[in-house]
């Protein structure tokens, strides 16, 4: 149950997140959360990938795009060890842990 309210908190973080880049001025009330919710967000841009790649725009679109699919390959990953060593081998019984943790990402 703490785990599902964190992903939904996350989750609403990022949605405010991305309210926040519409031009509209804000009121305080919502203009405080944004700026105390923004510290949360994950920008991929911090990463700087254009050091890696050139400035190309198109290998940052498709960097940006990749981070959801590495991500879920890497919760794959993570849950085939754990479920071979931790829950020895009872794959069935914890895939909806997989499910829940892709369905945050």
């Amino acid at each position: 149950l703490a785990i599902m309210t964190t992903a939904q908190v996350i989750a609403l973080f990022q949605m405010i997140g991305v309210t926040a880049t519409l031009s509209v001025s804000w009121e305080d009330p919502i203009r405080s959360l944004i700026r105390c919710v923004q510290l949360f967000n994950f920008d991929v841009e911090i990463l700087q990938i254009e050091c890696l790649s050139g400035p190309s725009v198109l290998t940052l679109y498709i960097g940006k795009l990749m981070v959801v699919p590495l991500g879920l390959l890497l919760l794959s990953i993570i849950h085939i060890i754990a479920a071979t060593t931790v829950f020895k081998g009872r794959f069935k019984e914890t895939i909806y842990a997989l499910y829940g943790s892709c369905g945050m990402l």
